[in-house]
């Protein structure tokens, strides 16, 4: 009794879901490279940053100092 139910589907009716999940897969894998990218490129600009940063503060103590200059 539980044999005739058993239906048998033929493999390329999964063909599109597994295309869909593959390119799911690439679309995901694409993002995090993109997100690893921008965390990259958002550390250098925080580092740049933070070297003008130091660069002013210096500037403005040096300024005390050499009023003749600035």
């Amino acid at each position: 009794m539980a044999a005739s139910a058993l239906m048998v589907v033929p493999f390329t009716k999964f063909l599109p879901l597994i295309n869909e999940i593959g390119n799911f897969f690439n679309e995901i894998i694409e993002l995090v490279e993109a997100a690893e990218h921008n965390k990259r490129t958002c550390e250098i600009l925080k580092n740049r940053v933070h070297v003008a940063e130091l660069a002013v503060r210096d500037l403005r103590e040096k300024r005390k100092d050499r009023g003749d200059f600035f």
